[in-house]
């Protein structure tokens, strides 16, 4: 499992907690220093960190089974790049999830990209959606498969 933006590990905990392996994924050597101190705190050793740029990860085509990026693709420009990257090492049964804001949701909170828009960039790079979710109010998921 690839945990993209990972930040303070609020998904990677529990993740790693379910899956055999998770990859916290940041650009920010300290938020990895964070996960890698909560990790040692709660017993977890199936976390490997990592640092780079979303859009250039070093990994293998095809190797990870599940990739999520949580509230942080908008950071990315252009974040369609993000998406070809994080397609490109899921594996070809793999899921890509992305939880986002709503633009509207956060008129004052910087930059967001609406659901319509992602759903379009998705549809542009032919990423059969799985299922689109709006699991609270101003956030949405996009469960993504790859394009075989």
């Amino acid at each position: 499992m690839f945990d993209g933006g990972a930040g303070t590990g609020f998904l990677t905990m529990p993740l790693a907690k379910q899956a055999e392996r998770v990859i916290a994924f940041d650009q920010s050597e300290k938020m990895l220093e964070l996960i890698e101190k909560r990790a040692v705190e709660q017993h977890l050793e199936n976390i490997t960190r990592m640092s780079g740029d979303i859009k250039k990860i070093e990994l293998p085509d095809n190797s990870v089974d599940v990739a999520i990026v949580s509230m942080m693709i908008h950071e990315v420009d252009p974040f369609q790049e993000a998406l070809k990257e994080l397609t490109r090492i899921i594996k070809p049964d793999g899921q890509l999830i992305i939880l986002e804001f709503e633009e509207e949701a956060h008129v004052n909170g910087g930059h967001r990209i609406p659901s319509q828009v992602m759903k379009k960039s998705l549809e542009k790079l032919q990423l059969p959606i799985l299922k689109q979710a709006f699991p609270a109010e101003g956030i949405y998921l996009f469960n993504v498969g790859k394009n075989k």
